[in-house]
């Protein structure tokens, strides 16, 4: 066998494995993809970081919108308010919030908490 086609073979074989190592997770756009993509944010979320229960944190629905994916997610805190209330005075008392979360071409377009919170921008919707 001539050395050109060796080489040809080889980068064959070669391209043949980095496409079977691509395909095989999710893929961008997915359901899965953007349920991984959403969930990560909600956990990142100031409201979610500061006293988010893990243990509560579940997908409740998921619809397909035009190009992406919108999730809803539900948790508890251990606390009422939105975002990191670090230093105010609280009352512990369980609170269950609802997020909205959109994902499009692998990334969050929208995230709204109880209908009020916009988790992107960090602020009550006025």
């Amino acid at each position: 066998m001539s050395k050109t086609r060796l080489v040809c073979l080889t980068m064959l074989v070669a391209l043949m494995v980095a496409t079977a190592i691509a395909c095989a997770g999710p893929k961008v756009g997915s359901q899965e993809q953007g349920r991984q993509v959403a969930e990560e944010f909600v956990k990142q979320e100031a409201t979610f970081r500061y006293d988010g229960m893990p243990e509560t944190l579940k997908v409740t629905s998921t619809a397909s919108i035009a190009d992406g994916w919108k999730y809803t997610f539900e948790f508890d805190c251990l606390h009422a308010g939105y975002g990191n209330r670090m230093g105010q005075m609280m009352a512990q008392m369980i609170t269950h919030h609802t997020a909205q979360v959109t994902v499009q071409a692998g990334r969050v377009t929208v995230a709204l908490m109880d209908g009020k919170w916009d988790m992107m921008k960090g602020r009550l919707i006025q």
